[in-house]
Parts: C-alpha cells; structure tokens; sequence
C-alpha cells in the first residue's frame, strides 16, 4: 500500500482533487458523482511524478458506496529496453522484417515520436531516417515498427531508442543503438 503522506490527486467528470494517504494507507474523496476517474499516487509527495513511486489506477464510480481498489503497486523503476530485433549485428535480415522491440513494462505511447524512436538508413552518402508505423501489442510491453517501404537489399540500418517513459512517466536511461544489415 502507499506510504502515510502519499500525494493523491483525484480527476475526472471536470472534477480535480488532491488527498494525501493516511496512517492506515487508506484515502477518501467524498461525494463523487457516479463515472469513470483516473487517480494517480506520487510516494515523493511532489505532484511531479519523481521517484521514489508512482502509480495510476483508472477507477468507476458506480454510487455512493465506498470503492476499494485493493493493492496498488507503486512505480519507482524506469522503462528498460529487453531486447531489440533484429538484433544488434544481425546480418541477412529479410527485407520486409519490422523492428520489434520489449520492454521491461508498458511503454507511454505519448513518449513516442521521430526524435525517440528512429530509424536510419545509413551508406556512403550518410544516414536517412525511414518512415514506418509504429503499434503496440495489447500488454503494451512490445512495440513494433512496420517499415513503409521494403528495407532495401545490403544496406546498413541503425535504430536509436532515447528518451522512452513508461505510462506513469519515469523515462528509460540512456539511449540503446542497434544496427543491422538487410539481405
């Protein structure tokens, strides 16, 4: 359960509150009207999502009853990368292969874009980013990059990953670069 003095702030239905945990680990809003709530538990107490812990926890209210969310896990770890495929120094990768990447928990897709995930094509000319699609399995721990176009035959690809958070945004540490090299 969370710490005495978690911050808690409450929003949803136009409605913004704050609360701290008590002593029993137990929080309370009173008279909320009946709909859907996102509550969100910062252990640092500073409202700014910084370590120690944090946790998000999407809520219904059906009535006027109490409702228990049972254990919320606080998160104090940032996103990792697990792996990259292909794998760094993978050679004969198929000219249709999208880039699937794992992570250590779910990845806020917010934090996605063309200067945290690239792609480069890189020659005796220089390196040119490629366009692709990017899309998110259901647990939101693997990430695919489907390619637009085919990869095209011998040529040196290199991914870069910085800059990540994961849904309660704790950013992943450093950058991972991965190159491969198509057939």
């Amino acid at each position: 359960n969370p710490a005495e003095g978690t911050l808690a702030m409450l929003q949803g239905r136009g409605i913004a509150l704050n609360g701290k945990v008590d002593t029993d680990g137990r929080l309370s809003f009173n008279d909320l009207p009946i709909g859907t709530y996102t509550l969100t538990l910062d252990e640092a107490g500073t409202g700014s999502g910084s370590v120690p812990g944090i946790a998000q926890v999407i809520l219904t209210v059906q009535n006027a009853e109490e409702t228990d969310l049972g254990t919320i896990v606080l998160d104090s770890e940032p996103i990792r990368i697990l792996s990259v495929s292909p794998f760094d120094g993978e050679q004969d990768v198929a000219l249709d292969q999208p880039i699937l990447v794992r992570f250590s928990e779910p990845l806020s897709m917010v934090s996605l874009s063309s200067l945290t995930f690239q792609v480069n094509e890189i020659d005796q000319a220089g390196s040119r980013p490629i366009d692709g699609l990017f899309s998110l399995d259901n647990t939101q721990t693997e990430l695919t990059f489907t390619p637009q176009r085919l990869f095209k035959s011998s040529t040196q690809y290199q991914v870069k990953i910085t800059g990540l958070t994961d849904r309660v945004g704790h950013a992943m540490a450093g950058s991972i670069l991965s190159s491969f090299q198509s057939a």
